[in-house]
């Protein structure tokens, strides 16, 4: 009686021991099949010399520095005058006179970037101020909500990838890069080749460099006032207008300073 009862405690000893060991088996196998996570991988730093190719730096600065005196000398008389002889209504209707003039540009550009609803929408806007904003003075479509976007042979040259090129400084002209450059010569070539004299696609050049600087006067007066490097924040305010920073680019900027700041 005492060996059977031995035999029992020996066999449920066993019994328990195999119980165990799948228990384990079946921990090690779950273990092996939950999935690895992979580490975060840390966002790459961008920085504004990432961004801006900037090579001809110091002639840049010296034409800034001929351009500003240029400014005091020849521009702000010519402003001045222009505000006197031309009240503020005037001044809308100039702007919205070139910008009518650029719609057909903006159109082709829009059509051959594979936008064709958008491109719809700018000759809708187009035709909308011919006819009822007599030729553009009046700015009929954008109280329809037909808004202007501004698109050029430059936006049509970074919509098929060709690079931006270098920062430059054009004597009298100001800030741009070799893409924007060259876009800004195509189209000076295609308002020559429509105009019927050649002068009158540079007297809306220039009448549009004027305009652009009535826009920006009090922008760039206040950064050469209180800049401590005015070439610099004019440079990057360039490349930011014309899209050339990622969207994300301030908020990883902000990530990267806390970064640095933990790991000091």
């Amino acid at each position: 009686m005492i060996k059977i009862k031995h035999c029992i405690l020996v066999g449920f000893i066993i019994f328990l021991g195999g119980c165990s060991e799948n228990q384990s088996e079946v921990l090690m196998t779950t273990q092996q099949r939950k999935p690895t996570v992979p580490p975060k991988e840390k966002k790459k730093k961008i920085k504004e010399k990432d961004v801006i190719w900037d090579p001809l730096e110091p002639w840049n600065r010296g034409v800034f520095i001929f351009n500003q005196a240029i400014e005091h000398v020849i521009w702000e008389p010519i402003l001045t005058v222009y505000k006197t002889l031309i009240p503020s209504y005037g001044q809308t209707a100039v702007h919205n006179v070139l910008q009518h003039v650029k719609m057909p540009i903006n159109i082709i550009s829009l059509g051959l970037q594979g936008e064709g609803e958008r491109a719809l929408s700018q000759f809708a806007r187009f035709i909308c101020n011919t006819l009822f904003g007599l030729g553009g003075i009046i700015d009929i479509a954008n109280d329809i909500h037909l808004e202007a976007e501004s698109e050029d042979i430059s936006s049509l040259l970074k919509a098929y990838n060709v690079p931006t090129g270098c920062f430059m400084i054009l004597p009298f002209l100001g800030p741009t890069v070799s893409r924007d450059a060259f876009g800004k010569l195509c189209m000076s070539g295609v308002y020559a080749w429509i105009s019927p004299l050649a002068l009158v696609s540079y007297g809306l050049f220039g009448i549009e460099n004027l305009n652009q600087r009535i826009i920006f006067k009090d922008s760039i007066d206040h950064v050469m006032e209180f800049s401590a490097d005015p070439y610099a924040v004019i440079r990057r305010a360039y490349y930011e207008a014309r899209g050339e920073f990622p969207d994300s680019f301030e908020e990883e900027a902000a990530e990267n300073e806390e970064e640095d700041g933990e790991n000091e």
